[in-house]
């Protein structure tokens, strides 16, 4: 059967309305699911934000807050990148069913996704936050809200939560006991004093690196393998039911001693500027693994700082030389990570620090320095060492109290050596 032009083109345009109809933009309601980002910037401003959505249905952004869809609204791309807003209002509010919200770097100070619990993902850094609620938010995986002002942070409704970024904040506490499933935690720069992390037997990956934490207790986490906890007041560190730590930064602290023994993957370790010496030194260097020629040319033993006028870690040579026959490249580092040099080891292998019956002071010295010795060690030579082991002073001992002038050397750490006894001294 022939058909007319005229039934061909009404059947074309049959087709055409049945297309409209179907490509209709349906917006999701506003007593649903919904989130509002709240920033500083102006009227007629571009922020960006990035929305994903799996139904990808009737997603929409309310620009200018009359809370009513107009044509220009939708989302409809979702390719998990952000996306340019020219806002109307300073609180745009997000409707339907989204599972990812980001509004990094938007000058926000309040995010509100406390409507909507089938978010997984969300990003907020770099805001003026002062406060964030997810509580409502159950199946929450990742969150990612560091560079705010957010003074505490509600986890209890995150049993899904794999990662958390909440560095560079002002949290004073972090609970993670309802996270079990957590295995990256970034928490540094806070002002958390304590890190309870016995129900969080998945962590791989702990930053906690700036707070003033006290003490670290890691027996349960067994997964760890890099461990970023420098600049705390640390006194101990007990590592021995982590075998799998590679990277371990724990320098600036308080550490006396650090237990490594059961450590079997290490292959940096950065100790400098705390307070291990002497056996404890000697238990550390001899619990470091044998690397391989290859893993030992990557390695990293960053053990002093001589810039840092406060380091008390003495690693003698017979420390060092132990670390390089297990192929462990030993560093001081020297202020700055960019100007590390080779350590050879402290002058101090078989010598007692701080000898009782040996004392030069004030220490610090700022230029002329108080010996006083036994009687015994009249007409011994005295000299001072730098940190490399180089001798960079010496002269007679003709006293019992002698003044040593000091002004020509730079301020730095040294060793006082007399005899069989040795104390550090420290110039500024």
């Amino acid at each position: 059967m022939k058909l007319s032009s005229k039934k061909i083109l009404a059947i074309i345009a049959l087709l055409t309305m049945g297309h409209t109809v179907q490509a209709q933009f349906v917006p999701a309601p506003t007593t649903g699911i919904r989130m509002s980002v709240t920033t500083t910037k102006a009227v007629g401003e571009k922020i960006e934000l990035l929305v994903h959505s799996i139904e990808k249905k009737g997603i929409w952004i309310d620009l200018n807050g009359d809370a009513t869809y107009q044509q220009g609204e939708e989302i409809t791309v979702f390719d998990e990148a952000y996306h340019e807003y020219t806002i109307g209002t300073q609180t745009l509010t997000i409707y339907g069913n989204t599972t990812r919200l980001g509004c990094r770097s938007t000058g926000a100070t309040a995010v509100d996704v406390t409507k909507n619990p089938n978010l997984t993902y969300l990003a907020c850094p770099k805001n003026n936050l002062k406060s964030l609620d997810l509580t409502q938010n159950p199946k929450l995986l990742r969150v990612w809200c560091d560079s705010n002002e957010i003074e505490s942070l509600d986890l209890s409704g995150n049993p899904a939560l794999i990662i958390l970024g909440c560095d560079r904040n002002k949290l004073t506490e972090l609970k993670t006991d309802n996270n079990p499933k957590l295995a990256s935690l970034w928490c540094s720069d806070n002002n958390l004093t304590e890190l309870e992390l016995s129900a969080n037997p998945r962590l791989n990956d702990l930053w906690c690196f700036g707070n003033r934490i006290t003490k670290l207790d890691l027996s349960a986490n067994p997964l760890l393998v890099t461990l970023w906890c420098s600049d705390n007041e640390l006194s101990t560190l007990d590592l021995s039911k982590n075998s799998d730590v590679a990277y371990l930064w724990c320098s600036s602290n308080k550490l006396t001693s650090l237990n490594l023994s059961g450590v079997k993957g290490l292959s940096v370790l950065v100790c400098h500027s705390n307070q291990i010496a002497g056996e404890e030194m000697t238990k550390v260097v001899n619990a470091l693994p044998t690397l391989s020629s290859g893993a030992g040319a990557q390695s990293k033993f960053v053990v002093v700082d001589l810039k840092d006028t406060d380091e008390k870690n003495i690693c003698t040579v017979k420390d060092v030389e132990k670390a390089k026959s297990k192929n462990w490249r030993v560093f001081d580092f020297n202020g700055d990570s960019d100007n590390m040099l080779p350590y050879e080891g402290s002058p101090t292998s078989n010598l007692a620090v701080d000898a009782p019956t040996v004392r030069i002071y004030p220490n610090p010295v700022g230029g002329y320095a108080l010996v006083e010795i036994p009687e015994s060690l009249l007409g011994q030579e005295a000299a001072l060492y730098d940190m490399n082991g180089v001798k960079v002073y010496s002269f007679a001992v003709e006293s019992l109290r002698q003044n040593i002038d000091l002004t020509h050397l730079p301020d730095g750490t040294y060793f006082f050596r007399l005899d069989n006894y040795t104390t550090k001294l420290i110039k500024r």
